[in-house]
């Protein structure tokens, strides 16, 4: 089994349950890559059943379906540091509600990144 299986995080930085001794542990495996085939997003994975329609396209930082691994998180730093800029400059032109918008991706981001960055090893070897 993959490692992505015990480090997949939600857009709260929540850690995914995943027990690869569990008897579906199989059917999780084949559902995460058929949902890789459906929707791969340059930051993750879409986890809505391959049946059902995405409501909020473009909107995946915000959908409670989205799922990420560690292999994403140079993605996620530059994405975090793209949306500071996004929101300053809301702010600054006035905008307040595409601010606000921009700063509840962010707080997920940074709720993502948190979680992600607690499974990378550190030159110690701990994780």
């Amino acid at each position: 089994m993959e490692a992505w299986c015990a480090t997949r995080v939600n857009i709260d930085g929540e850690r995914l349950p995943f027990e690869p001794g569990a008897p579906t542990s199989d059917a999780e495996w084949v559902k995460h890559h058929l949902s890789r085939i459906q929707a791969s997003l340059p930051n993750g994975f879409c986890g809505r059943p391959p049946q059902q329609d995405c409501p909020h396209p473009n909107a995946c930082l915000t959908c409670p379906d989205f799922q990420t691994t560690v292999e994403f998180l140079s993605t996620h730093h530059r994405q975090a540091e793209q949306t500071r800029r996004l929101a300053a400059a809301a702010e600054a032109d006035g905008h307040r509600r595409l601010a606000d918008n921009h700063l509840v991706v962010l707080g997920h981001l940074e709720r993502i990144i948190g979680a992600l960055d607690s499974f990378v090893p550190t030159a110690d070897g701990n994780a």
